[in-house]
């Protein structure tokens, strides 16, 4: 809870400082400006439905609030492809985005894991922000060295809290995983309606004989002359 409260407060400040860049660009006609614009706006939109986790139905806050993020970050980086007059890639970013959601969707309602979800979405997360740090050149300019710099820093900052998030996430699905693996075998040495003699607090060796320590009959045996 408390990692995902971190990630959605550095994803606010992302929004928040992108709202403050653009505010200075809004009459401007640079090529990629339209991208930020955009993606500012659906991020606004993403994070209401995400805020809105337990009010909102999980169809909403769960994969519509994540695909609308996935967009955001989606639309930033072609921005910067197209501000830096450089292709953009789209074929592998609306792929990677499709398998990332889709990824959303099995591990929500085919294989139900949390864990599972925020993984999926933190990997396409990363990879978007770092592909963003790659794609923003260092320069000597001084009047572009300011924002080239702030802006590397910030996509590798949302890249490594991504990458933090989603390995701490996979480590949690993993002993999850361990966890159930552990139980199934537990129960495939039990017999359907057989008390466990190991749950029951007896070992194998007593197992035969009687709470006294005595083997069943031997009481008995006793009682007719024998041993």
């Amino acid at each position: 809870m408390l990692l995902n409260l971190i990630f959605l407060l550095v994803a606010t400040a992302h929004a928040v400082t992108l709202l403050f860049v653009l505010t200075s660009l809004v009459h401007s006609k640079a090529a990629g400006v339209r991208e930020w614009k955009q993606a500012n706006g659906i991020a606004v939109l993403g994070l209401v439905l995400v805020a809105a986790r337990d009010l909102a139905p999980d169809i909403l806050s769960i994969e519509v609030a994540n695909g609308l993020l996935m967009i955001t970050l989606g639309l930033i980086y072609a921005g910067f492809r197209r501000h830096l007059s450089l292709a953009v890639p789209s074929l592998p970013l609306v792929l990677g985005g499709v398998l990332a959601l889709g990824g959303l969707v099995f591990f929500h309602y085919v294989f139900d894991s949390a864990a599972l979800r925020i993984l999926s979405v933190s990997i396409y997360h990363a990879a978007v922000s770092f592909a963003i740090v790659a794609t923003i050149p260092t320069t000597s300019d001084p009047y572009l060295r300011y924002p080239f710099v702030f802006t590397r820093v910030a996509a590798l900052v949302l890249g490594a809290a991504n990458t933090l998030r989603g390995a701490l996430f996979a480590r949690r699905a993993l002993c999850a995983a361990k966890r159930r693996a552990r139980d199934l075998d537990r129960h495939r040495h039990l017999e359907p309606g057989v008390p466990s003699v190991r749950h029951a607090g007896i070992s194998g060796a007593d197992a035969g004989r009687g709470h006294d320590g005595e083997r069943p009959g031997a009481a008995r045996g006793r009682l007719r002359g024998r041993p």
